[in-house]
């Protein structure tokens, strides 16, 4: 029987601010503002979810500075 793949735990760092409405866009995530940037912290179910949370970024227009997983779960 295949086991079941939990989330991982990862931070996403984009340049500049989103207001709520954006903000509803990314579902289960949190939120932190550091140094001019939003940190998108939250669970990832696999690559797929993460390529379509980095489409989302994308098609906001948003810079992307860096893509951290910060808790994967063997």
């Amino acid at each position: 029987m295949p086991r079941t793949q939990e989330a991982a735990t990862y931070e996403v760092r984009v340049k500049g601010r989103l207001t709520e409405p954006w903000l509803r866009r990314f579902e289960r995530m949190q939120f932190a503002y550091r140094e001019g940037d939003i940190c998108i912290v939250g669970p990832v179910a696999d690559q797929a979810a993460l390529e379509g949370l980095l489409i989302s970024i994308g098609d906001l227009a948003l810079t992307l500075r860096s893509v951290c997983c910060l808790e994967e779960v063997t």
